[in-house]
């Protein structure tokens, strides 16, 4: 039995479907349903039904999602003059707090001496190298 079907969904009875591979494949033909197709009850003719649209007869348009994006290639996250540092290690202490980092525990510098190259501890302050100067911050 023939039926015409107009929709704007094709559930593929207009003709054969060769577009998932990986289903013809393993299934050995293409999706399709009767007549383009024998009627069979043969596993590899069980398959889930189509939910392919035809744009043919789509009078809709689908959705639009307007994403918020500055107009740059990618967006990259510079933390060269970021130093990031631990909770206070408390001595007999269960947890170690060296090991704890949260994200309010940072101080960033200003970039017009460059990027950090390396961190000295100095005494009890810390000896910060830059690109193009070096300075000296007080530790606890």
């Amino acid at each position: 039995m023939t039926f015409r079907v107009r929709s704007s969904y094709n559930l593929n009875i207009r003709t054969l479907d060769s577009s998932n591979v990986d289903e013809k494949q393993m299934t050995g033909h293409s999706r399709g349903y009767f007549p383009y197709t024998p009627m069979s009850v043969e596993g590899t003719y069980k398959i889930p039904e189509s939910h392919i649209y035809n744009k043919g007869f789509s009078k809709s348009l689908s959705d639009r999602w307007n994403n918020l994006l500055p107009d740059v290639p990618y967006i990259k996250n510079w933390f060269g003059t970021r130093i990031m540092y631990s909770d206070i290690h408390i001595n007999d202490a269960y947890k170690n707090g060296y090991r704890v980092f949260r994200k309010t525990n940072s101080v960033d510098y200003t970039r017009e001496y460059g990027e950090i190259t390396k961190l000295i501890s100095l005494n009890s302050n810390l000896l910060i190298i830059f690109e193009h100067g070096i300075a000296v911050a007080p530790v606890n």
